[in-house]
């Protein structure tokens, strides 16, 4: 079979494969690009199902490249914490001015709404809450709990700025503080900086929640590496419009990637092949010889100037490379893990739960990690669900059940929570990503402790004629959608610069952006908060051990706030 002829094959049909191939033919029209996907459907681990959710989900106003996105795909956006007000058209992120206000007017001024509810799930009891996110739950977790999650998260941010954390390898100029950071775990830090063991279970939680993985498996400059790619660790946890989990696509999150694929097919150069699995690739100076293989058994056979590999780093080790990929980069695709994610969508009649005066925002702090870690409301005008998560051992342990045992152990749950109008749903979908062949987990690749100082540079190494784009690999909002988009457009420039480089007469070198864009609404810093959380910490620790603290522990304990306060200083 003769081989088909692109000057850029995109191996990979996700958020950011689709991003590339889009902004390569809308800068380039003499360009030829081809997409080959091994599923039979566009969107990676964007996956919508019965109008569920089932993969990336949640975006918000400080990640400008998805909120652009959504703006020019004409798709409509509901507020996270303000679901009865219904869908609105996505902003357009270049009036800064107006994101906040648009959201405001969403609500409606005529009406007093009553404020909501979360849960609180500790050990099994239930704790009602106001507010929002883990660190904002006066109603369930002790005031001293709060401080001290507070403190840590403001020390973990002060430590990053002191030693001028960036997310591109080297890391920090002083290579012996990422080398140390790097040997311990999550938990080791967990363990040394947060003093209570409320606040050592919601940290624990947090990093099941954003990376699938217990904090034992974790590497600790990876986690840095994350919360400053997100520009602090509210961002990451934060259910207003401004943070990760504000907003929602209304119809789900995978129309993003179907209307890019739906633009690239309408280019008379544009193409996709849809469940064609890559299986080899052979470099050569001038041209790529890469081969795949339908669902038939038919190989097809491609000739390219460029490959662009957007898939995560561990997957791209299924495809045979010739030359072989340098040790280092063999080592990154080996070690890099993937989350055990499971994701669980109950759909029902009407949404009771805001009835009894709740959000459907349930958090469970349980100290085997072995039960599901956390609900959400995630109705639109289409439907009325609640999004159950099952993520690291808790994960492990649900899949050694039958699935219709799996189902039955969701609903008691929610049972549990709200009671016996949650027995009756209309529909249940779920998606558990670790048992995917095509993903072997998710939502992202994490770095056990050790690689990233020694093969941490592969994630931004690009070859000649070899690219990669992932949300892995952004230098911004690693894991998020916001990063996959990051990642294409980068990827995409680079791209486009190689082409007009080596033909300037057939790609014109005017069109090819010199530099990526810059953030078009840049997260506010909070300063003002963390110096505030941490006053307020020192004053609260202070007054409450003079009060009920024996004389030996009070005499302790200041001796941790003065070496505490020392470290912060930089004073050894």
């Amino acid at each position: 079979m003769g081989e088909t002829k692109v000057d850029v094959l995109i191996v990979g049909g996700g958020l950011a494969g689709c991003v590339t191939a889009n902004r390569l033919l809308g800068k380039n029209p003499g360009c030829k690009v081809a997409v080959v996907e091994a599923l039979d459907r566009i969107g990676g681990k964007m996956l919508t199902n019965d109008q569920c959710d089932l993969g990336a989900q949640w975006l918000g106003t400080c990640q400008p490249y998805i909120m652009r996105l959504v703006h020019e795909l004409k798709l409509s956006l509901i507020e996270q914490e303000n679901i009865e007000a219904g869908p609105v058209p996505a902003p357009d992120p270049k009036d800064r001015a107006s994101l906040p206000s648009i959201f405001s007017r969403s609500r409606p001024a005529s009406q007093s709404q009553p404020t909501l509810a979360g849960l609180l799930s500790m050990n099994g009891r239930l704790h009602k809450s106001t507010g929002s996110g883990p660190f904002s739950l006066p109603g369930g977790l002790p005031l001293r709990v709060l401080l001290d999650l507070g403190v840590s998260v403001v020390r973990l941010q002060i430590s990053a700025a002191w030693h001028r954390l960036r997310t591109r390898y080297p890391y920090t100029p002083d290579v012996q503080v990422a080398q140390r950071w790097d040997a311990q775990t999550v938990e080791h830090w967990i363990q040394e900086n947060v003093w209570t063991c409320m606040g050592r279970e919601m940290m624990r939680l947090a990093v099941r929640m954003l990376f699938g993985a217990e904090a034992t498996e974790l590497s600790f400059l990876y986690l840095m590496l994350y919360v400053k790619a997100a520009n602090g660790f509210y961002n990451l946890l934060s259910s207003a419009c401004d943070g990760a989990q504000g907003l929602r696509v209304v119809g789900g999150a995978q129309q993003i990637c179907e209307r890019l694929a739906d633009s690239v097919c309408d280019r008379s150069n544009g193409s996709l092949y849809l469940g064609c699995r890559v299986t080899s690739m052979v470099v050569a100076t001038e041209a790529v010889f890469v081969t795949a293989h339908s669902p038939t058994g038919r190989a097809l056979r491609f000739r390219a100037r460029h490959v662009v590999m957007a898939m995560a780093p561990n997957l791209v080790e299924r495809i045979k490379v010739v030359p072989p990929w340098p040790i280092h980069h063999i080592e990154l695709q080996r070690k890099m893990l993937n989350g055990v994610y499971t994701k669980w969508c109950v759909v029902y009649a009407e949404p009771f739960w805001r009835f009894l005066g709740f959000n459907g925002e349930v958090l469970n702090i349980d100290k085997s990690g072995t039960d599901w870690a956390a609900v959400f409301d995630v109705s639109d005008s289409n439907k009325n669900a609640l999004a159950v998560f099952y993520v690291g051992n808790g994960a492990k342990v649900l899949s050694c059940l039958s699935k219709s045992e799996q189902q039955t152990r969701v609903v008691q749950t929610l049972c549990t929570l709200f009671g016996k109008m949650a027995a009756n749903p209309e529909r249940v979908v779920a998606k558990a990503w670790f048992q995917d062949e095509h993903f072997q987990g998710g939502p992202v690749n994490y770095a056990p402790c050790g690689l990233l100082t020694t093969a941490g540079h592969i994630l931004q190494t690009s070859y000649p004629r070899v690219h990669f784009a992932s949300t892995d690999r952004s230098p911004t909002w690693i894991g998020y959608m916001e990063g996959a988009v990051h990642s294409g457009i980068l990827t995409s420039n680079y791209v486009s610069a190689a082409l007009a480089f080596e033909d300037p007469k057939r790609i014109s070198p005017v069109s090819v952006p010199v530099m990526p864009l810059a953030p078009l609404n840049p997260p506010r810093k909070r300063w003002g908060l963390c110096i505030g959380v941490l006053t307020a910490g020192i004053l609260y620790g202070t007054y409450t051990m003079n009060l009920w603290t024996p004389a030996s522990i009070r005499h302790f304990a200041l001796q941790k706030w003065h070496a505490a306060l020392q470290r912060l200083a930089g004073i050894p």
